[in-house]
């Protein structure tokens, strides 16, 4: 599938995992799911390639946290988890789409499928658990008590500045109402 420019086209599985939230995307992206082994680990790679930046396993509380726009959120009931893993699936079986050899094509749209399995989904989400790229120290969550995430962006309350979004503040408290100076 050629386009006049002579790149291939975008599919629809990757912008299915760029609409997730806006700015989702990084580079690994791209790395199809066959580039990972067909095993609840690599299940668990695959996910946490896509969409590690935005989520974080804390073991010392068992919980996941799942990043916001402006602070990490708690995702107690594994509702937003499971939402994420839904999304990893159906990229894909889009992905799938793209597969020209029969015989490789039905083996991954099987294994994409198999996410919706409550037996897959458990193990790859446990497997997570041990990626390390997601793992967060519960003692780092909120330990600069002084920063409150904001929609415009990171409250510095000791300095009463406006700082940049960013996800290594670990912050979860948050209000609703933006900052102005």
């Amino acid at each position: 599938k050629e386009t006049p420019a002579g790149r291939r086209p975008v599919t629809i599985g990757t912008l299915i995992m760029r609409a997730i939230e806006g700015n989702w995307a990084h580079a690994e992206l791209m790395r199809p799911l066959t580039a990972y082994a067909g095993s609840d680990v690599g299940n668990a790679e695959a996910i946490v390639s896509r969409v590690g930046i935005n989520i974080r396993y804390v073991p010392k509380q068992d919980n996941w946290l799942i990043w916001g726009g402006y602070r990490w959120r708690l995702d107690s009931t594994g509702t937003w988890l499971n939402q994420i893993v839904d999304a990893c699936g159906k990229a894909w079986l889009h992905e799938a789409a793209d597969i020209d050899d029969d015989e490789r094509k039905k083996k991954a749209v099987k294994r994409a499928l198999s996410l919706g399995d409550r037996k897959t989904r458990s193990a790859a989400l446990e497997m997570m658990k041990h990626q390390s790229r997601i793992i967060m120290d519960g003692d780092a969550v909120d330990a600069a008590p002084w920063l409150l995430g904001v929609p415009n962006g990171i409250l510095d309350l000791k300095e009463c500045a406006l700082l940049t979004n960013a996800r290594e503040h670990h912050i979860t408290k948050s209000i609703t109402a933006d900052f102005n100076t």
